[in-house]
């Protein structure tokens, strides 16, 4: 370490080190929530892809009506 890193070392005192533990645990544990709610929107998002996919390729090309079995799934 050079002399410059070794005084702001010093300078930290442990209150400071202890609020910076609590932030950054608070903001890990914010952004692990907000990974785990992107994660659910996008399997929901892949299962109605799929739905509508079953959907419009069950759907008789000339009149565009969609079988109602596969319309009230």
């Amino acid at each position: 370490m050079t002399r410059r890193t070794l005084q702001v070392v010093r300078q930290i005192t442990c209150a400071e080190r202890d609020m910076f533990l609590f932030t950054s645990a608070k903001t890990r544990a914010n952004l692990k929530a907000e990974l785990q709610d992107t994660q659910t929107t996008i399997e929901e998002v892949c299962e109605a892809h799929a739905k509508f996919k079953a959907v419009t390729e069950a759907a008789d090309h000339n009149t565009g009506s969609i079988p109602t079995d596969k319309f009230v799934r």
